[in-house]
């Protein structure tokens, strides 16, 4: 009998990863704004935070892609997937682009790109993120979250799908 627990929700992954990068960095603010000090925990939520908006839209993406073309796509270059795969211009698009002009500033699209900040608790190692920044990442995400909404009624990937992909990850970092 399938256990609803063994599968793994994209849209909902991704909306809240998005969520979180948000609360975190309305959290830096409120801290700022109190005269607090921004410590080292707060910082190393908003990495993490940012690692899981990152993994989620490319989790997203992929599967907006396999929906679209049926294909499955290897590697984790986003922009490459983006612009050799999605060519219809509309405001979906836009907002994709916004984003992953984002991602490119803070040196995301790429998986092993995340880890240079892993390890650095100093608020000086991280790029600036802005709010303009936070609005277009969030943009994109409910943008995407609509289109894959709109795509697939009930999209579920099972947990053996998402153990594949976890590996085949692993195996492009060695």
């Amino acid at each position: 009998m399938k256990n609803e627990s063994d599968d793994f929700n994209v849209i909902t992954c991704f909306l809240n990863s998005a969520l979180a990068l948000q609360i975190s960095s309305l959290e830096g603010m409120r801290l700022y704004f109190d005269g607090e000090s921004i410590n080292k925990s707060w910082v190393e939520k908003l990495i993490m935070s940012f690692f899981l908006y990152r993994q989620g839209f490319e989790v997203s993406l992929i599967a907006l892609y396999k929906e679209k073309t049926g294909q499955e796509f290897t590697g984790h270059n986003l922009k490459q997937l983006w612009d050799t795969n999605f060519i219809d211009k509309d405001v979906l698009r836009k907002k994709i682009d916004l984003a992953i002009k984002v991602l490119d500033n803070f040196e995301a699209l790429e998986d092993i790109q995340l880890f240079q900040y892993h390890g650095k608790p100093c608020i000086e190692d991280l790029p600036l993120i802005n709010n303009e920044d936070l609005e277009i990442l969030s943009a994109a995400g409910w943008a995407l979250h609509e289109e894959l909404l709109k795509n697939f009624n009930k999209l579920k990937i099972n947990s053996n799908t998402s153990a594949k992909i976890l590996e085949f990850k692993r195996t492009q970092k060695n």
